[in-house]
């Protein structure tokens, strides 16, 4: 997927897992890399599937870039 340009219908979706910081806190390592592992093969998949270009990612936040606001959304959807 090619990065979308500066305009109207780019759309940014940054996503984040909810209390990841405790969850890495209170859960064993080995379970949270395969959380992550998963997190991440899942996050780029559905992002393909609907257009999205991964901008960056840091732990388990993905910023993506989408040409429409109808690709951000459909992907937001099918993400959840």
């Amino acid at each position: 997927v090619k990065p979308p340009g500066p305009g109207p219908e780019t759309t940014l979706v940054l996503t984040d897992i909810e209390s990841s910081t405790l969850l890495f806190e209170t859960m064993p390592q080995g379970l949270m890399d395969c959380v992550m592992k998963c997190h991440h093969t899942t996050v780029r998949a559905v992002s393909l599937r609907n257009n999205g270009y991964e901008w960056s990612t840091e732990g388990d936040s993905f910023l993506i870039a989408f040409h429409t606001a109808v690709d951000a959304l459909l992907f937001a959807v099918d993400l959840q």
